[in-house]
């Protein structure tokens, strides 16, 4: 199951890109929100983290030279301690409640070098067409 959606996923969003030439947050990350689309707290707080680790490197960036292959390392590296962050303030594992979690701690890094690259605006809308459009291509395959 999981492969085919991954399978579907990717397909979808190598079209999108080729169609549109717009990035949604990435190939592989719709599929992540397609999968946890569920759980509206985990894409909350993956988007936070994504939009965090742009402004963030918005203001660095006036500072240091930043570009490429650096801009995604240090996007990736930000997010993933943004995320063990947030993971860390928003969640109460003593009472079980993980309810913030993000989505892995890479794609919220992968998703805010597109927002850095492209917008935040047209890369939310892209992520959320193409995530509900992977969606509902595995609904109507694998559930009819």
């Amino acid at each position: 199951m999981i492969l085919e959606l991954s399978l579907i996923g990717i397909l979808v969003s190598g079209l999108f890109i080729l169609f549109f030439n717009v990035f949604p947050g990435g190939i592989i990350v719709p599929v992540y929100f397609s999968f946890y689309l569920s759980q509206p707290k985990r894409l909350f707080s993956t988007l936070l983290i994504a939009i965090l680790a742009s402004l963030i490197f918005k203001v660095i960036s006036k500072k240091m030279i930043l570009f490429g292959r650096r801009r995604f390392v240090f996007l990736i590296i930000l997010s993933t301690f943004l995320s063990f962050l947030i993971n860390f303030l928003l969640n109460d594992y003593h009472y079980g409640f993980t309810g913030y979690q993000s989505i892995g701690f890479l794609i919220p890094g992968l998703l805010a070098n597109n927002i850095v690259k492209q917008g935040l605006l047209i890369t939310i809308i892209s992520l959320v067409t193409v995530s509900i459009i992977i969606f509902f291509i595995f609904k109507a395959f694998f559930y009819l």
